[in-house]
């Protein structure tokens, strides 16, 4: 879990040099001077691609899994299934996956991934229909 940024005040008299050879980037340390304060470890990057599969790798085939749920949420709202949207809809449910492999929460990820998507898919089709009925009174009015 992360922790919130803290700031940090300078102390009186640092030059941007001292901050640099702590190993600051040069626009850095020019803004860190102006604003009086800064935040350790601002600079470093996150690159979690590194991090492993994590709980995704309890999925067999996840864009089989996914997929399915997508097929199934579609059908429980009677809504015809486009191949974009299927795609479209498959994607967004995998990058959420994808996103929630390291909750160190979770403990039965395929349980916790099925009641995600559930929920995200219901989202979805809920907003679709929305977008049909603001629609649908240009459809029925007819050509001008």
């Amino acid at each position: 879990m992360q922790t919130p940024p803290v700031r940090l005040p300078l102390q009186p008299g640092t030059t941007a040099q001292q901050l640099m050879a702590q190993g600051m980037p040069e626009s850095s340390a020019y803004r860190i001077l102006h604003q009086g304060w800064y935040c350790p470890g601002y600079n470093q990057r996150d690159y979690p691609q590194h991090d492993g599969p994590g709980g995704f790798a309890h999925l067999e085939t996840p864009e089989r899994f996914v997929r399915t749920y997508v097929l199934r949420t579609l059908a429980q709202w009677a809504m015809t299934p486009s191949p974009e949207l299927v795609e479209d809809l498959t994607q967004d449910g995998l990058l959420a996956c994808w996103q929630r492999r390291h909750a160190p929460h979770i403990q039965n990820f395929p349980r916790y991934y099925a009641a995600m998507l559930r929920g995200l898919m219901t989202q979805h089709c809920k907003r679709l229909q929305r977008e049909q009925q603001r629609l649908r009174p240009w459809e029925e009015a007819g050509p001008c």
